[in-house]
């Protein structure tokens, strides 16, 4: 499961495939597992880069100016 698909809303989806492929394995041989497998469960989160778990690390609002960013197209402008 990708980051990308849970953003997206497709994790329940990959995980019905998933079972699917995984039963069909079961169905053709079965003497092959010790029981039936079972798609993992789909995650409550996924990250690329998670947040740190230490709040200090986080940024200080002070460190930013009060400029607004808008982006326009492909261009960023300050307000």
């Amino acid at each position: 499961m990708t980051p990308e698909d849970v953003h997206y809303g497709r994790g329940a989806s990959v995980t019905k495939m998933r079972q699917m492929t995984l039963d069909a394995a079961y169905q053709g041989h079965p003497e092959r597992f010790i029981k039936a497998p079972k798609a993992p469960v789909l995650p409550k989160a996924v990250w690329i880069n998670p947040p740190p778990k230490d709040q200090s690390d986080l940024l200080d609002d002070s460190e930013f100016n009060d400029e607004k960013m808008v982006m326009i197209g492909e261009e960023v402008h300050t307000n």
